[in-house]
């Protein structure tokens, strides 16, 4: 229990007690304030998280010395934080206050990472000191979350290009495809099967063979060559991957009854080459504000594109297929959602399922100097392997652990969070692998014996399959997003003295296509927004990257005009 007592100074000013600790100076809680807050430095940081609110006298005096800064202020008792806001009014001067890990969270979240140059603590030490690790905790993953999106933000960078290009390319397949957004609660109670390529797939792969008509079976691109050999027809494979590589989940695939769900970054030459039907998906990040707002946050270009077509469906993801794939069934209305071949661990030191196109790429290396257990423990040594319970322990009660790494981890994190949020449940029957909190184990055998469903899901796929994506409206914005280009070219071998930036983002708004380009402007919008730059040296960064970037968009745009016509 938290008993606060509010009390006034000899300064004439407000001070609080917490449980018999004084959280400000008795006489003069303004100048201890100052005293503490001048020895604070947060060099080029431009966040700033505060470990106590108290009655937010601190927070007062750090957003007058760094009013450029956003500040995240964290107390435990959201009583204590109320009373700072009717003292202090902290709100008012846009700081926000939380008193739980979750708002902290979703801020970090909202975040706008290409203005971000650095985070920076302070700590309010009595505060701090009535409940240290709630404040650590939430500092602590609160900073993960920033270096995990910064992560996700270098790999913008690396990808989106590609993303953009094939975009494009796949534009004029779209009117031969659906939109995933058909399939939206069409699958309302039944069983939703996930088939990874996990090393444990091996197990019951063979299970999977005569259920069709009771499990919707959802199959990531990396399972589907195993599930083919074992002449396993899912009802829906997944891909998403912009890489040429990925077109061997798919060698051999002749005409089939699997509809598949393709991501509109994937790889064109799966999309182009694919036999059966196809929906369109496109990742997109979800996230609401304290007022309720919905901030979407999509593959780049993809809101440009809705300019001209209807949004095909947004699926969210926790970094893989397998996590789009649940989001996917979580859409459709399938409930429960079933894992298999979901390992997140290397079992039996392996890395996939055998079947896979990795497996079958290491066959030809091998001699009797080099086997596949060879390859695959030469490859596991080299990442930074860790232990984590493994799958059953709750039933064997042996404590055994399964090998996984960091990147598994993350993967595994993401599940066992959707698991505990999502309205239906959610059952692991992978029989191997890792633990996976918040879902129920059982053996496939198990879920199959107590499945009821009735209804066939290749007649429901069919039923929906009349509406085509219509994209002849595109042809219009190519041309817009074409004129651009050449207006960009105009100002770059311009000998005005104009701000180059300001010039860019005029001709953007002006042909509403500032949605289109941002992505390949990102880079240097994000270099420019971390060095203190005078308009000289942002006019020569922008002079060496926008002929870079019309050099790379302009042939594509130009080879997705013809093919439309």
């Amino acid at each position: 229990m938290t008993n606060i007592l509010i009390s006034d100074t000899k300064s004439g000013h407000k001070t609080a007690t917490i449980n018999g600790i004084k959280l400000h100076s008795a006489y003069d809680p303004i100048k201890e304030c100052e005293r503490s807050v001048s020895e604070l430095s947060i060099g080029k940081a431009n966040l700033l998280i505060v470990s106590g609110i108290a009655l937010g006298y601190h927070i007062l005096e750090i957003s007058k010395r760094f009013p450029n800064t956003s500040i995240l202020a964290i107390d435990y008792s959201s009583e204590i934080i109320n009373y700072a806001q009717e003292f202090n009014r902290l709100s008012s001067l846009g700081i926000t206050c939380v008193s739980n890990k979750e708002d902290a969270i979703n801020f970090i979240e909202l975040l706008d990472l290409e203005k971000f140059t650095g985070l920076a603590h302070y700590i309010h030490r009595p505060s701090h000191g009535l409940n240290p690790e709630f404040y650590d905790s939430i500092v602590s993953d609160c900073s993960k979350l920033i270096s995990s999106r910064i992560s996700d933000l270098l790999t913008r960078f690396e990808f989106e290009e590609k993303w953009v290009e094939n975009i494009f390319l796949n534009v004029p397949k779209l009117s031969k495809g659906f939109a995933i957004s058909n399939l939206f609660n069409k699958f309302k109670s039944m069983p939703g099967i996930i088939v990874s390529a996990g090393p444990s797939l091996k197990k019951n792969i063979k299970l999977l063979k005569n259920i069709n008509e009771q499990a919707l079976i959802l199959a990531v691109d990396t399972a589907f060559p195993v599930l083919r050999k074992h002449n396993i027809v899912p009802h829906l494979v997944m891909t998403l991957d912009a890489q040429k590589f990925s077109i061997k989940h798919f060698l051999g695939q002749y005409n089939t009854n699997t509809a598949l769900i393709a991501d509109l970054v994937s790889c064109p030459s799966i999309i182009r080459d694919f036999k059966g039907t196809i929906f369109f998906s496109t990742t997109s990040k979800i996230a609401y504000t304290d007022m309720g707002e919905c901030l979407r946050e999509t593959t780049p270009s993809v809101d440009w594109l809705e300019k001209f077509i209807l949004p095909v469906g947004d699926i969210q993801s926790g970094g893989s297929v397998a996590t789009n794939a649940f989001d996917v069934l979580l859409n459709l209305g399938c409930n429960p959602i079933i894992l298999v071949g979901q390992d997140l661990a290397y079992t039996g030191r392996e890395m996939h399922s055998t079947g896979t196109y990795h497996n079958d790429g290491w066959i030809p290396t091998c001699s009797r100097f080099l086997n596949l257990d060879t390859i695959n423990q030469n490859i596991i040594r080299k990442r930074k392997i860790s232990r984590v319970p493994a799958y059953g322990n709750e039933r064997n009660e042996r404590n055994e652990t399964a090998i996984t790494d960091f990147i598994l981890t993350l993967y595994r994190t993401w599940f066992e969070n959707s698991s505990k949020i999502v309205p239906v449940k959610v059952i692991n029957a992978t029989e191997g692998g890792a633990k996976i909190e918040n879902t129920l184990e059982m053996s496939l055998q198990d879920v199959i014996d107590s499945m009821s469903q009735k209804k066939s899901p290749v007649e429901i796929i069919n039923n929906i399959k009349t509406n085509h994506i219509n994209n002849e409206n595109i042809s219009t914005g190519i041309k817009n997003a074409l004129s651009t280009a050449e207006e960009l070219e105009k100002i770059v071998n311009s000998k005005s003295d104009m701000n180059l930036y300001e010039q860019t983002y005029n001709i953007l708004e002006q042909f509403e296509t500032e949605s289109l380009y941002r992505p390949l402007l990102r880079k240097a919008n994000f270099y420019i927004a971390r060095k203190s730059f005078n308009e000289s040296d942002t006019n020569n960064i922008m002079k060496a990257e926008l002929p870079r970037i019309i050099n790379k968009i302009k042939p594509i745009l130009e080879k997705c005009l013809s093919a439309l016509k």
